[in-house]
């Protein structure tokens, strides 16, 4: 549980745009029935994050909805959806202990037992399979 909305934006916009998509987003959040607390805003390379802190505590179902929602990057959310997946699954007997997936063009590796995922190269995933 947390009630930290984490927030990737990868343009960046003008002031006058920033301030009137900060606006939108707390009206998403009230909508949403979130109260919230503050938010901060650190520029990037690419863009700005944002940490919006609610009052309520959000589990991962919400956490991902709200996100979404309020304009995270879509692959940052596909990401999440895939973990929680992944995730959800550990309990149940499982038969291998490495899963491979691709989002785009990348290549990602879950670590069952530790419970990690990790970009890797498709060259490294070569070198792997030969050992």
């Amino acid at each position: 549980m947390t009630n930290c909305i984490k927030i990737d934006l990868d343009i960046k916009p003008n002031k006058e745009w920033r301030k009137l998509w900060i606006n939108t987003r707390k009206l998403i959040l009230k909508h949403m029935k979130l109260h919230l607390l503050y938010y901060r805003e650190y520029e990037s390379r690419k863009g700005y994050h944002y940490y919006f802190v609610v009052k309520e505590n959000l589990g991962y179902d919400r956490l991902c909805k709200i996100q979404f929602l309020l304009g995270d990057d879509i692959n940052r959310v596909r990401f999440m959806l895939i973990r929680k997946a992944f995730m959800s699954r550990l309990e149940y007997n499982v038969l291998f202990s490495e899963k491979y997936f691709k989002i785009g063009r990348s290549l990602y590796k879950f670590n069952v037992a530790e419970k990690k995922i990790e970009k890797v190269g498709w060259g490294k995933l070569w070198k792997e399979k030969q050992k």
